[in-house]
């Protein structure tokens, strides 16, 4: 294996290690200062990203699958042992999905007996992680991370009913299985759900369609239920909505 295609997965891990959201990865997890006692009997195979960055720079690792193998573990690691759509879980999850991404692109180029795009300092993996003007990233980065899914239920409330109308729309046509019929006395307009499916904040908003009788149906959005295209589509949308109506009370 070439030094440049190790040169460029350290760089992957570089990315990773650079997110804001590292901070569980980077090093070893304190299992007895965080009183986690039941820790070594769940996860057997101890790993970081900390440790990965490591054996790169003392060239531990004889093929580039068996570092990625150690990344993947770290990650595998965190979803073992939280529960599922928990916030590490779903952290865990996010990391795993990107790095599944950077890394096959590496496979690719690699295969392809080139490296890497030069010509940016992070070789080209770091627009996985670039944003649109609205702070969405790029469709590529697969499914939502949990603060892109917070950020699109807390927004739901800024829109306005027309808007929300047309949210419910798309849901309605291209992903049905996001909208659940609640009782009209639970609320009207852009309601997050605190529980259920919604799971911990980021997880679901509610759409009246009727909005005034106890007897009348309102729409919940799942947001954990909306695919992941479908989801960018629509988080673009609002935060479009949001942005333009900041600018032009700007230009007031």
């Amino acid at each position: 294996m070439s030094a440049n295609s190790f040169k460029a997965f350290t760089k992957i891990v570089d990315t990773l290690l650079a997110r804001d959201d590292s901070g569980p990865f980077t090093k070893p997890v304190d299992w007895q200062s965080l009183g986690l006692w039941d820790y070594p009997k769940v996860i057997t195979n101890f790993m970081d990203l900390g440790t990965v960055r490591s054996n790169l720079s003392q060239n531990n690792y004889d093929t580039l699958e068996a570092a990625a193998n150690d990344v993947r573990q770290v990650f595998k690691n965190c979803c073992k042992y939280n529960d599922e759509g928990t916030d590490f879980y779903q952290l865990g999850e996010s990391f795993s999905i990107r790095f599944e991404e950077m890394y096959k692109r590496l496979s690719r180029t690699t295969v392809g007996s080139s490296s890497p795009s030069s010509s940016s300092p992070s070789g080209g993996y770091s627009q996985l992680f670039q944003s649109s003007p609205y702070g969405r990233p790029s469709r590529s980065a697969g499914r939502p991370p949990l603060e892109a899914r917070k950020s699109f239920s807390h927004n739901l409330f800024k829109i306005t009913g027309d808007e929300l109308g047309h949210v419910v729309t798309v849901l309605d046509q291209k992903c049905p299985k996001a909208l659940t019929a609640v009782a009209g006395d639970q609320g009207t307009g852009a309601e997050a759900a605190g529980g259920g499916k919604g799971g911990g904040g980021g997880g679901g908003g509610g759409a009246g369609r009727d909005g005034g009788k106890d007897e009348e149906p309102n729409v919940e959005i799942v947001i954990d239920e909306i695919d992941d295209e479908v989801f960018w589509e629509l988080k673009e949308f609002v935060d479009n909505k949001i942005e333009r109506r900041k600018g032009s009370k700007r230009k007031r």
